[in-house]
């Protein structure tokens, strides 16, 4: 993959064609300036991207993607970037075009955000099975990766910490816990995990916004693959499933039944050609796991307070998941 385009620029959230311009004449050098059409895309959370194309060829769409304010405390800019070279490579994600100071562009994908009855619909279920099966059947090129869930749970907890604005309910009780998962509950549920099979390259956040399904090819897209590195196959499972229940309005009587699941699985292990010989130990392991990823992102919420703007919704949504696992937390600590 060669080497995208560089620019000192940094983008002010509130950009112009003008702001824009001197960017895109690198890319796309025969377009003019009063052609250009902009719109914001819906979807994500932390940052803001924009649609610009020329009418002359609305087929040839830029995305523009602005991280949001302190997105580094989060994320490893550098993993993000050898990630997506990886992914590109492999036909799963499209290369960067342009980096500038706080964002990149890079060509448009067709295709709708999904909705949490979009990602659970009979038909588009199993394309994203299909689909994320194909992520984690990636060869690894390095088998001696640590799995990235501690870590980042543990990165949340520095996070809260360190900015002392707001701290989560029983928050000296949800560190006693992460101990515990990391040296006993972990390496119980997986005492000898195998790299490109138990451990594999995740995407780890598959939430609805970052799914697309493309109607007319009746394909599926991933996107935003910030926090992608190596985990427990079962983990991306398990976190995509409790995106079934939505942000805003929560209903976790929307977590996918025993028999969605099981549909659900024996596609996308029939897809990594591996057996699914025990879907009973499977189905646990995935509660397992679930309870992990609302520990994981409900800190993540309180982690966002201290740089948001709007910190109501985050801590409302914080507790929520924490609360979550509080209620499935005997999942992991009775096994």
């Amino acid at each position: 993959m060669s080497q995208p385009r560089s620019s000192s620029v940094t983008l002010p959230l509130e950009f112009t064609l003008r702001d824009i311009y001197p960017l895109i004449t690198s890319l796309r050098p025969n377009w003019s300036p009063s052609n250009l059409r902009l719109y914001q895309l819906i979807g994500g959370i932390n940052n803001t991207a924009f649609g610009i194309y020329s009418e002359s060829d609305r087929s040839d769409t830029l995305v523009i993607k602005i991280y949001g304010f302190k997105t580094e405390e989060f994320i490893d800019r550098y993993r993000e970037k050898t990630t997506l070279s990886t992914l590109v490579n492999h036909g799963l994600a499209q290369p960067v075009l342009l980096q500038f100071t706080n964002g990149i562009i890079y060509r448009f994908i067709p295709g709708s955000v999904c909705t949490e009855s979009y990602i659970r619909d009979i038909h588009i279920a199993p394309l994203i099975a299909r689909h994320l099966a194909k992520l984690h059947s990636i060869p690894l090129e390095n088998q001696y990766h640590e799995p990235c869930l501690m870590p980042l749970i543990k990165k949340f907890v520095k996070l809260i910490i360190t900015n002392h604005k707001h701290y989560p309910e029983d928050f000296v009780s949800l560190c006693l816990d992460i101990d515990c998962i990391e040296k006993d509950i972990l390496p119980s549920m997986f005492p000898n995990p195998r790299y490109g099979i138990d451990l594999v390259l995740c995407h780890n956040d598959l939430a609805c916004t970052n799914i697309l399904y493309n109607t007319s090819s009746q394909t599926i897209s991933f996107i935003d693959f910030e926090y992608s590195a190596i985990n427990y196959a079962l983990f991306d499972i398990a976190n995509h499933f409790v995106e079934y229940v939505g942000v805003d309005q929560m209903n976790f009587d929307r977590c996918p039944t025993r028999n969605e699941q099981y549909h659900w699985l024996k596609i996308y292990f029939q897809a990594r050609k591996l057996s699914f010989d025990d879907p009973e130990k499977t189905y646990r392991q995935i509660e397992q796991f679930s309870a992990l990823a609302h520990l994981c992102y409900g800190l993540w919420a309180f982690a966002q307070v201290a740089f948001a703007t709007v910190e109501h919704e985050y801590l409302s949504y914080g507790q929520r998941r924490l609360n979550r696992y509080k209620e499935m937390r005997s999942i992991l600590f009775n096994r």
